[in-house]
């Protein structure tokens, strides 16, 4: 879960993330009478187990450092493409952003600053008309706060504007999270609860929050956290350097924009999708990396709130990629 990895990275000088201790496991597996083995590379012919109820142990292995030491934290660039199967409504997008992190009197009291722009491009061949190009401009202001031993808090603050730019200024919208986590089992499983709000048209704008992060071993991490699931499973590490995940993850999508209509009217459009990917990724020291992913994408809708016009689309597939540095 992404909080809990800034949490433990920010605590400790912005740097590392909180992976599962391993010299806490060799002490206690000694202690249990069980085998301590280095875990060969499955680069290297030797695959390691798929069994995520498997005990593994690996000796003096170091976590890779997610973030880096100081102000400046990443620049990130990312795209996609989303095909649909009936060739009824297609999109384009590309973002980029960059964040900061600022102490507010310890490094146990963190505030990220993360000013974002994302551009998308429509391609319809729908009876109604749609725009060609939005564009949204914001900035998210995320607080992760470390409590105690066993209890933190993230909350992420999200103003942004997303519109053609045809009409007058659009309004501000909101998106906000706030969440309590519990370390349940130290390294291993943490709980966590709160709300959220999405700042859309198309479905309440405030929706309850629950989930859990199981880290079994090194090699398997299940988020099983609304909206965003995920299951990965580390292929390759490269000592403290690097980092090589599969994955797959599930998705709720779609936003509400503000746009002009052909007749000039100002109206408010929404899209809404399911999702499931399988994809990669590479993390490398620092908070940088990349990864690649391609999606179903379910249950695809378009609704104008004034106009009171609803449309469900085909289903479709996606690419989408990024990189960090």
């Amino acid at each position: 879960m992404l909080f809990r990895s800034m949490f433990g990275a920010l605590l400790l000088g912005l740097a590392l993330e909180v992976l599962p201790c391993e010299t806490t496991r060799t002490a206690c597996a000694q202690n249990a009478g069980l085998s301590i083995w280095d875990r060969p590379d499955p680069w290297r012919g030797d695959p390691p187990s798929f069994d995520p109820f498997d005990e593994v142990v690996v000796a003096g292995e170091v976590p890779v450092e997610a973030f880096k030491r100081g102000f400046f934290q990443r620049l990130d660039f990312e795209g996609g493409w989303t095909i649909p199967f009936d060739n009824d409504f297609e999109t384009q997008f590309g973002q980029t952003g960059v964040a900061v992190a600022v102490p507010l009197g310890s490094l146990e009291n963190i505030l990220v600053i993360n000013p974002t722009f994302r551009f998308e491009h429509w391609k319809s061949n729908l009876t109604i008309d749609t725009p060609e190009e939005l564009y949204q401009v914001g900035v998210n202001f995320l607080n992760i706060r470390q409590w105690n031993d066993r209890i933190s808090t993230f909350v992420l603050v999200q103003p942004t504007m997303r519109s053609d730019f045809r009409g007058p200024d659009p309004p501000i919208r909101f998106f906000g999270v706030g969440m309590v986590q519990y370390e349940w089992i130290p390294d291993i499983l943490q709980v966590s609860g709160g709300v959220v709000h999405l700042g859309r048209d198309d479905i309440s704008p405030i929706l309850p929050a629950a989930g859990l992060v199981w880290t079994p071993n090194p090699y398997w991490r299940f988020d099983l956290q609304a909206p965003r699931p995920r299951v990965a499973y580390r292929i390759a590490k490269e000592g403290e350097l690097s980092e090589t995940w599969t994955y797959v993850a599930g998705s709720f999508g779609g936003t509400t924009w503000d746009v002009k209509r052909a007749s000039g009217a100002i109206d408010q459009v929404s899209t809404r999708d399911f999702g499931v990917m399988i994809g990669v990724e590479r993390i490398v020291s620092g908070g940088g990396g990349a990864f690649l992913q391609a999606g179903l994408h379910l249950g695809r809708r378009l609704e104008y709130r004034i106009g009171n016009e609803q449309v469900d689309l085909s289903n479709g597939w996606s690419i989408q990629g990024g990189v960090r540095f």
